[in-house]
């Protein structure tokens, strides 16, 4: 590609921006944004940061998924809490 042997595919081009997180009109013509901002919703987050996670952040986010509902739901009340005295105490 860099030699001018080989075209770039599009699929590649998608690739490369979803895996660097790059906007793919600057990609493609130097125009605009290098970065596409990164959302703080679930499910960037956890693609940006799931290699940095050790095995035991790794089961905290897996373990309630596996419960029955009902446990879910004492789990969650349990995580309110934490959340609230980790407020409290700042």
């Amino acid at each position: 590609i860099e030699k001018g042997i080989r075209n770039i595919t599009d699929r590649t081009i998608m690739d490369i921006c979803r895996e660097f997180n790059v906007n793919e009109k600057w990609l493609r013509t130097g125009k605009g944004e290098m970065f596409v901002p990164m959302g703080d919703d679930f499910e960037t987050l956890l693609a940006k940061y799931a290699g940095d996670l050790s095995d035991n952040m790794k089961n905290m986010i897996k373990a309630p998924l596996k419960m029955p509902k009902e446990k879910r739901a004492i789990f969650d009340e349990l995580l309110d809490e934490i959340v609230k005295q980790n407020g409290q105490d700042r």
